[in-house]
């Protein structure tokens, strides 16, 4: 074979080699970058998991201590996922509107629920929780739990009328298929329209003031009755944390901490 051929042949057979050593570390490279990435985003992953566990404050289990009951406290948690109506009544100052944003928390942890209010300051909310006017109270989306601070003073029978109240006809209406549960917190039974209480799957009791009771629809005043000697023994120990949930699924004196994110000024910010 002439010389010039036999050259031609190893430069080809070099250059080919090069070519072949090049796609295989450009390969190798391609490969490590993207093993890089796929590690770095599952990092990632990890990292918004743990803070999502951290997100909305990172609820303890014994926030919520069971002190007396009937019942498993877990189904009574599962009627706030299930588009029912729950009542919280008690005096002034009794702790009504911080159990109410905790048990919101514990949905959003658990269940990653959506949360609207109502009575509070935008201001003062976390961002996990979207304060929403009444006028567009109807626009709340579909699986989320709506909390009504105060709402005796909105939904006070002798405004049945209103805009708010005609706009929260409808959303008792629809709830089922929008799936939204409500929460209203109140001061006295009286100020609410009777249909909103028909509809409720639950009460859960703060302590009365002194003829509380006796200012209370009916049905709210036998149930508090029953258990007035108790709550009065319970809450001697336990304070301001007490409270009586009253459910077919669940009947019972709990204790309860804060809300993660709860201060003093959220506990005066009606709106």
């Amino acid at each position: 074979m002439p010389r010039k051929k036999k050259k031609s042949l190893l430069s080809k057979s070099l250059k080919l080699g090069f070519n072949i050593a090049k796609f295989i570390v450009k390969g190798i490279s391609k490969t490590a970058k993207f093993s890089y990435n796929s590690v770095k985003k599952s990092k990632n992953k990890i990292k918004e998991k743990k803070e999502y566990k951290k997100r909305p404050g990172s609820v303890k289990e014994n926030e919520i201590e069971i002190l007396n009951s009937e019942g498993d406290f877990s189904n009574f948690m599962n009627l706030l996922d299930k588009s029912k109506i729950g009542l919280i009544v008690g005096g002034a100052g009794t702790g009504k509107s911080s159990f109410a944003m905790l048990l919101a928390e514990n949905l959003k942890s658990f269940k990653n629920k959506k949360i609207y209010a109502v009575g509070f300051s935008r201001n003062e909310l976390p961002k996990w929780i979207e304060h929403v006017e009444i006028e567009d109270i109807d626009k709340i989306k579909n699986n989320s739990l709506l909390i009504l601070d105060e709402a005796g003073i909105s939904l006070s029978a002798r405004r049945s009328m209103s805009k708010f109240n005609v706009l929260f006809s409808n959303l008792l209406n629809i709830r089922r298929h929008k799936g939204i549960s409500i929460l209203a917190v109140l001061q006295n039974s009286s100020n609410i329209d009777l249909n909103f209480i028909r509809q409720s799957s639950f009460v859960i009791f703060k302590k009365f003031d002194l003829f509380q009771h006796e200012t209370e629809r009916k049905i709210i005043s036998n149930t508090y009755t029953k258990i007035k000697d108790d709550f009065e023994n319970y809450h001697k120990k336990h304070g301001q944390g007490l409270s009586y949930i009253y459910s077919e699924e669940f009947k019972g004196f709990i204790k309860s901490g804060l809300p993660s994110f709860w201060t003093e000024s959220l506990s005066k910010s009606f709106k």
